[in-house]
């Protein structure tokens, strides 16, 4: 299911707005610009819904037709509806002024640019209040269907929320059976998001990456090693799986990089996966570098290695039983990295 200014596009609903079919009782976002925005609803009647058109009776013919579909396990929302560009109509500002403790309605100029933080942190909060609603639906009309959120994932810097997104993920997880993030990046970012998210989330993780989209910048960010390096540290940090956004429109090189990235996996399953498997810490250090050692301006000794490879290297162990296994991703894209590797708990000199 698509979505735009946090209007989720369930048919009914669509329909209904595109063809004013309520006469001008579903208020429309407003932009920064003043202007009312086509084919929208604005948040808070999303959320508040006063005469229970689109958590009623529009939801109960968006349920009637699921339900006309047995095939159907699953509604996924991709939800990305932005948080600084709408609604700020004069109805989501008076409920902004109440949210912030405001004296006054604030103009669209004040809150962008005196009350930007607590703006963002509302909007964040109004997209949670409208997940809730369709999650409502799902569970109360749908029942045995699944209800996974697509869009963008917990970021590792202090701001675990995008401001061009504005859907805390993290709040969301209790009301969705699935997170299918879009972490569209590659190398250490990817990894360490993936690690945040995966480690943080208690629903599923299954992220896509988008080599094919039709974009330079998208083409640019990733290599055959590069998407395959991605799926092995999604499986490795416990992931569900792996999608491709927008297609499978893949050269050669690809197709054989995706197909050694499911035969590594697939022979390591039984630790990434298995029942029995838990976590292994590893201790590793480069050793193909050069070590110095050196004194700071105040005179204390310290270690300086060049080239500093260990700081691109991320090393996960995984124990089964007696058999443990090590998963390097070597992130130096111009240094091989020959390592020392210690296994805490370890019963033989040997591994």
């Amino acid at each position: 299911v698509s979505s735009a200014y946090s209007m989720p596009w369930f048919g009914p609903l669509y329909n209904a707005v595109s063809q004013n079919r309520f006469k001008g009782k579903l208020p429309p976002s407003v932009g920064a610009d003043g202007k009312a925005i086509p084919n929208t609803v604005s948040p808070w009647y999303l959320i508040e819904d006063p005469e229970n058109l689109i958590w009623g009776v529009l939801a109960d013919e968006y349920a009637k037709g699921i339900r006309g579909n047995p095939h159907i396990k699953a509604i996924a929302l991709d939800y990305e509806p932005g948080a600084m560009k709408h609604c700020f109509s004069v109805e989501n500002r008076t409920r902004f002024r109440d949210f912030a403790k405001l004296q006054a309605v604030p103009s669209t100029e004040d809150i962008l640019s005196k009350y930007k933080e607590a703006w963002l942190r509302f909007r964040i909060r109004q997209h949670q209040r409208i997940l809730e609603r369709i999650s409502a639906m799902v569970r109360s009309k749908l029942s045995g269907i699944e209800f996974w959120l697509i869009s963008d994932p917990l970021q590792t810097g202090r701001q675990r929320v995008s401001e061009w997104c504005g859907v805390d993920v993290q709040a969301a997880d209790p009301i969705i059976d699935m997170h299918q993030d879009m972490p569209y990046i590659t190398g250490i970012p990817f990894f360490d998001q993936m690690k945040l998210n995966i480690s943080e989330l208690k629903k599923p993780c299954f992220p896509f990456i988008d080599p094919t989209e039709n974009m330079a910048m998208y083409y640019q960010r990733y290599t055959p090693e590069k998407v395959m390096q991605n799926t092995v540290a999604v499986a490795a940090l416990g992931g569900y799986g792996i999608g491709f956004w927008p297609n499978d429109v893949f050269d050669g090189r690809y197709l054989r990089s995706i197909r050694d990235a499911y035969a590594a996996i697939a022979e390591a399953e039984s630790f990434y996966a298995g029942k029995e498997a838990a976590r292994q810490d590893i201790r590793f250090e480069s050793k193909n570098v050069v070590k110095l050692d050196a004194a700071d301006g105040s005179g204390k000794n310290t270690k300086i290695s060049f080239p500093q490879l260990d700081r691109n290297l991320r090393v996960l162990g995984h124990r089964k039983g007696k058999d443990f296994l090590i998963t390097i991703l070597n992130y130096n894209e111009n240094s091989p990295a020959f390592l020392e590797l210690a296994v805490p708990g370890a019963e033989s000199a040997y591994y």
